[in-house]
This record gives structure tokens, sequence and C-alpha cells, in this order.
């Protein structure tokens, strides 16, 4: 029985070493994964990133600042925080990949819509995020070419020195109301209303983008329709993120969200076009994003987590309340198309 017993422990102790060994050296290889990026990116010695027109100038540098400490990297980032549509900046990608120019920016920071075009457009490239970075597959999207790594929120806002308690919406049937013809914007965000739809039913949602239009709206984009609320040129914008209310917040603007259910939550993205110059950089650049760090930075200069990590302060927000997360599949199939009738019902050009 003695030696029965001495045996077992042997065999024990020699699966926990083996084990132990596996794991060990499954760390190594991540970490000489990460090393051969992180030296490859440094060689390429630049990297350019577009960026969201809400990161200020100072953000800006802050940001790079942060980024090239963690991995010890010495190269040339421009974020470029270039405003308009996306949906015009993909347009842009497009062409200069097609006739077979490598394009203006290595990532772009965007929507989870504007990456589902990236990738069914072709115009984007895979990464093994989890091998390289292990980052878990919940933050990974569209096959392995964007990371998932902040939540926004699209919600009414309202000028709260222009509108009565009473009067601000408590639903998105709400903001329908005749009272609020002429005085309410709307941004060319349009995939905002496209996504209602995947909860609601395409029939329900093309009714309301009419009954929208009725409304005779401002049109603009984010960036006017939340001047124009500031200004009380508009009561209502139909939808701004969050990160225009974080906005007002700092500057002691008088807006505030008109809390709502569902929530539209757009995820932000983060992933590396085809043909960029620099593709190692822009690989570890989106690593980043989802870093400590990066996400530290994000939340301190947008206002914004990722629903997905628990504990954070967005995560903490949904609790208990309906959110509309894109679907992958209805993203990919659906959505676009949606979001292009939503333009032509509103009066957007497709893209501006």
């Amino acid at each position: 029985m003695k030696h029965f017993h001495e045996t077992k422990i042997t065999v024990a102790l020699g699966l926990f070493i083996v084990a132990g060994f596996f794991v060990v050296s499954s760390i190594a290889l991540a970490q000489s994964r990460l090393d051969a990026v992180v030296k490859a990116a440094q060689q390429e010695g630049a990297l350019t990133v577009n960026a969201p027109a809400s990161l200020s100038a100072p953000e800006r540098v802050e940001f790079v600042r942060t980024f090239l400490k963690k991995y010890a990297l010495k190269i040339d980032v421009q974020v470029d925080p270039s405003g308009g549509s996306m949906v015009r900046k993909i347009a842009n990608v497009a062409q200069e990949i097609a006739v077979g120019q490598p394009p203006t920016w290595d990532v772009l920071i965007m929507t989870d819509y504007h990456h589902s075009l990236l990738f069914k457009e072709k115009l984007s490239q895979p990464f093994d995020w989890t091998a390289t970075f292990g980052i878990d597959k919940q933050f990974i999207a569209y096959k392995n070419h964007s990371i998932v790594f902040a939540t926004s929120f699209a919600l009414p806002v309202y000028n709260s020195e222009l509108v009565k308690k009473e009067d601000v919406p408590k639903s998105w049937d709400d903001i329908l109301s005749p009272k609020w013809k002429g005085k309410i914007g709307v941004n060319n965000a349009t995939h905002h209303w496209a996504r209602l739809a995947q909860v609601w039913g395409e029939k329900r949602g093309v009714e309301f983008m009419k009954k929208l239009k009725a409304l005779n709206p401002k049109l603009g984009s984010n960036a006017e329709i939340y001047t124009k609320l500031q200004l009380g040129e508009i009561f209502l914008a139909a939808t701004l993120t969050d990160s225009y209310v974080d906005q007002a917040r700092k500057s002691g603007a008088p807006l505030k969200n008109a809390e709502i259910n569902p929530i539209i939550a757009p995820q932000y993205m983060s992933g590396t076009l085809k043909g960029a110059r620099h593709p190692n950089a822009a690989s570890l650049f989106s690593a980043f994003l989802l870093s400590k760090e990066g996400q530290a930075m994000w939340e301190k200069t947008q206002g914004q987590s990722s629903l997905h990590s628990t504990g954070t302060k967005t995560w903490n927000y949904v609790q208990g309340r309906e959110v509309v997360v894109l679907d992958e599949n209805f993203a990919l199939s659906k959505l676009d198309g949606l979001s292009e009738e939503a333009d032509k019902i509103l009066g957007f050009r497709r893209q501006e």
C-alpha cells in the first residue's frame, strides 16, 4: 500500500511539472511573439491613426506618449482627428487600395458598423490577437480583422435650459412628438436608426425614420448637431453619443441624455488596414487600446469603457437596462442597406 501511494504521488507530481512546463512555454511563446511585433514596429518607424474628432490635441499627445512608453518605442506617431463622414473615409481607403496605393492611415478607429464595411469590402487584414496579445475572443470581431475596445451609447440629448423636465422624452416614440418639429437635430450617423431595426424589425424601423423626417429636422454631422444644441438652434438631438455628453459635462454646457430604453450601444473597434505602410505598429496600437493603460486613457479622454468588462463604468451603467448591441450577422447582412435607406429618407447624401 505504501508503494501504491508513492506511485500516485510521483505520477501527480510528474503531471504537475509537465503542466507547469507547458504553461511557462506558452507564456514564453506569447512574449516572443509580442517582442517580435514590437521590434518590427520599431523598424517601421512610424504609424498613422485616424481617431474620433472628439479627441483633443492635448489628449492625442498624451495618448501617443502613453503608447510609446508602454512598448519602449521611438517612432513617429500621427493621430489624425479629421472629422466628417466615416463612410467617406472608407470610400477613400477603397479608392487608394484599388489603384495599388497604401492607405492614408494604418489604423481606423471606428464603430462596429464601419468595421463591418471594411471587412465586407476586404479593406482590412486579420491578425492573431489571441496568440500574440492574449486578447479574449469576446473582444475580437469579423474573423480576427477587428478588436472591440470600448462601448459608446447613443441616446436623445436635450438642452436642459430649453426643455422642461416634463417634456424630456421617456421613450423613442416621444422624440416623434409634433412639439419637436423644427427644433430637433439629426446627425449623419444614420446607422443608429438601422440598429434599432435589429430589435424592432425593419418595418417599424423604416416607419420611425419617416416620422422623424416629417419633423423637418436640422441635419448635420455629430459635431454640427452638438454645436447647434449648445447654441439653442435646436432643443433636442435625436441621438448623440456619450462622448459629446462627456464633453458638455467637462465644459459646463447644459446638455443631458434622455434616459430611455433601449440604449443604442455602438462598439468602438480598431484594426489594421489592408496594405498599411506600418502593419506591425498598427496591430500593436490596436492591442494597446485594450491594455490597462489604453483603457484608462480612453475612459479619461472619451468617458467610455467596455460593457464586456465586468465592473467598468459602462458595465455598471447597462445593468438592468435594455441595450442594442450590434449582432455581427445583422451587421454583415442588413445594417448597411438599412443605413443607406435611412440616408435617403432623412435627406443625407450617402457619403456625407
